[in-house]
Protein backbone atom coordinates (compact mmCIF):
# COMPACT_ATOMS: atom_id res chain seq x y z
CA UNK A 1 0.00 0.00 0.00
CA UNK A 2 1.15 3.56 -0.69
CA UNK A 3 2.52 5.59 2.16
CA UNK A 4 -0.48 8.64 2.44
CA UNK A 5 2.14 11.53 2.21
CA UNK A 6 2.68 10.19 -1.47
CA UNK A 7 -1.00 11.37 -2.70
CA UNK A 8 0.16 14.47 -2.15
CA UNK A 9 2.80 14.04 -5.00
CA UNK A 10 0.58 14.62 -7.82
CA UNK A 11 -0.83 17.83 -6.74
CA UNK A 12 2.34 18.92 -5.72
CA UNK A 13 3.78 18.22 -9.45
CA UNK A 14 0.71 20.12 -10.81
CA UNK A 15 1.58 23.21 -8.33
CA UNK A 16 5.30 23.44 -9.06
CA UNK A 17 4.30 23.24 -13.22
CA UNK A 18 2.38 26.34 -13.00
CA UNK A 19 1.46 28.05 -9.48
CA UNK A 20 -0.89 30.40 -11.36
CA UNK A 21 -3.19 27.26 -12.29
CA UNK A 22 -2.56 25.49 -9.21
CA UNK A 23 -2.60 26.04 -5.64
CA UNK A 24 -1.33 23.02 -3.88
CA UNK A 25 -2.40 24.75 -0.77
CA UNK A 26 -6.26 24.73 -1.48
CA UNK A 27 -5.51 21.29 -1.88
CA UNK A 28 -8.04 18.74 0.69
CA UNK A 29 -6.56 15.24 1.15
CA UNK A 30 -9.03 14.03 3.95
CA UNK A 31 -12.29 11.98 3.40
CA UNK A 32 -15.06 13.82 4.99
CA UNK A 33 -18.50 11.81 6.08
CA UNK A 34 -20.41 13.73 4.02
CA UNK A 35 -17.96 12.71 0.75
CA UNK A 36 -18.25 9.58 1.11
CA UNK A 37 -20.77 9.51 -2.26
CA UNK A 38 -18.50 11.04 -4.45
CA UNK A 39 -16.86 8.91 -7.21
CA UNK A 40 -13.30 9.42 -6.11
CA UNK A 41 -14.17 8.32 -2.21
CA UNK A 42 -15.85 5.36 -3.76
CA UNK A 43 -13.08 4.49 -6.44
CA UNK A 44 -10.95 4.57 -3.86
CA UNK A 45 -13.04 2.47 -1.21
CA UNK A 46 -14.51 -0.26 -3.69
CA UNK A 47 -10.78 -0.75 -5.80
CA UNK A 48 -8.23 0.44 -3.64
CA UNK A 49 -6.74 2.89 -6.43
CA UNK A 50 -3.70 4.61 -3.90
CA UNK A 51 -4.03 7.94 -5.67
CA UNK A 52 -7.14 9.07 -6.72
CA UNK A 53 -8.16 12.71 -7.61
CA UNK A 54 -10.83 15.15 -8.61
CA UNK A 55 -9.70 18.33 -10.73
CA UNK A 56 -12.20 20.79 -10.36
CA UNK A 57 -12.57 24.11 -12.50
CA UNK A 58 -15.36 26.94 -13.24
CA UNK A 59 -15.65 28.47 -16.24
CA UNK A 60 -15.67 31.62 -14.04
CA UNK A 61 -12.03 31.00 -13.43
CA UNK A 62 -9.59 31.03 -10.85
CA UNK A 63 -8.55 33.75 -8.47
CA UNK A 64 -4.44 32.87 -8.53
CA UNK A 65 -3.20 35.96 -9.78
CA UNK A 66 -4.67 36.01 -13.13
CA UNK A 67 -5.56 39.23 -14.13
CA UNK A 68 -8.98 37.93 -15.84
CA UNK A 69 -10.42 35.62 -13.45
CA UNK A 70 -12.76 34.11 -16.39
CA UNK A 71 -11.25 30.90 -18.34
CA UNK A 72 -11.38 30.79 -22.01
CA UNK A 73 -10.40 27.82 -24.13
CA UNK A 74 -6.99 28.15 -24.39
CA UNK A 75 -7.04 28.65 -20.68
CA UNK A 76 -8.33 25.26 -20.56
CA UNK A 77 -6.44 23.53 -22.86
CA UNK A 78 -3.43 25.24 -21.11
CA UNK A 79 -4.73 23.21 -17.80
CA UNK A 80 -5.04 19.85 -19.38
CA UNK A 81 -0.93 20.19 -20.97
CA UNK A 82 -0.28 21.10 -17.42
CA UNK A 83 -2.28 17.79 -15.77
CA UNK A 84 -0.65 15.73 -18.98
CA UNK A 85 3.02 16.73 -18.43
CA UNK A 86 2.11 16.47 -14.45
CA UNK A 87 1.19 12.44 -15.08
CA UNK A 88 4.85 12.22 -17.22
CA UNK A 89 6.82 13.29 -14.06
CA UNK A 90 4.74 11.66 -11.62
CA UNK A 91 4.81 8.35 -13.78
CA UNK A 92 9.04 8.90 -14.13
CA UNK A 93 9.39 9.95 -10.44
CA UNK A 94 6.90 7.29 -8.88
CA UNK A 95 9.08 4.16 -9.27
CA UNK A 96 12.07 5.70 -7.86
CA UNK A 97 10.15 6.76 -4.81
CA UNK A 98 8.56 3.61 -4.30
CA UNK A 99 11.28 2.04 -4.30
CA UNK A 100 13.60 4.02 -1.78
CA UNK A 101 13.28 3.13 2.11
CA UNK A 102 12.87 7.26 2.69
CA UNK A 103 10.05 8.46 3.37
CA UNK A 104 8.30 11.34 1.05
CA UNK A 105 7.45 13.86 3.12
CA UNK A 106 5.41 17.15 1.51
CA UNK A 107 4.14 19.87 3.58
CA UNK A 108 2.51 23.22 2.29
CA UNK A 109 5.62 25.28 2.35
CA UNK A 110 6.97 23.42 -0.31
CA UNK A 111 4.57 24.86 -2.62
CA UNK A 112 5.23 28.41 -1.24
Amino acid sequence: MQKPEQTKLFPYILAKLDPNLFNYKKCKFSMARCKEGTSRVAVWKMLRIPAVYTLETSLCGGALGSPNPHYTPETLAEIGRKLCQAIIVYQNIKPAIDESPLTLTLTQQDCA
